[in-house]
Parts: structure tokens; C-alpha cells; sequence
């Protein structure tokens, strides 16, 4: 984490009720990997700068649900 960048709660839309899914993100899935757990509903932190680059990436839709400061997550784990 980097205290000088906003970061962006988002939900992560996936093919269960949007129709898009990435070959990787499904495969990573299939193998545990992919971090979304449940795909129905899923929440993430990612930097509000990659936001729009993560959806096209992973061809899934995130729907920002919020934003705050890098300073926030300062020790956090």
C-alpha cells in the first residue's frame, strides 16, 4: 500500500449477474487463486487509478462503492 494513492472499495461484478468473465480469472478461480471466494459478492481494494485498466484486464465489472486515502491502510494487514 502506498500512502500517497486513493484507493477504491469496489464491488466486483461477475459472470453470475453481468455475463463477463476472463478465461484467467476463471481458471485462477477453479484453482483457488483468484482471491473472489464468492463470486457472487465480492468486495476488493485496488488503487482508484486501475480501476477502469483491472475491469478491461479481467472482463469483469467493478462497481466503486467508495474511496480513502493510502494513509489509511498504513499498518494495517
Amino acid at each position: 500500500m502506498n500512502d500517497k494513492l486513493v484507493y477504491a472499495v469496489v464491488q466486483v461484478h461477475t459472470s453470475d449477474d453481468t455475463g463477463l468473465r476472463d478465461a484467467s480469472i476463471e481458471k485462477a478461480h477453479k484453482k483457488g487463486r483468484s482471491g473472489l471466494r464468492n463470486p457472487k459478492l465480492q468486495y476488493l481494494v485496488v488503487a482508484q487509478d486501475l480501476v477502469e485498466n483491472l475491469q478491461s484486464k479481467w472482463g469483469i465489472e467493478l462497481e466503486v462503492k467508495g474511496t480513502f486515502p493510502g494513509i489509511h491502510l498504513e499498518h494495517c494487514r
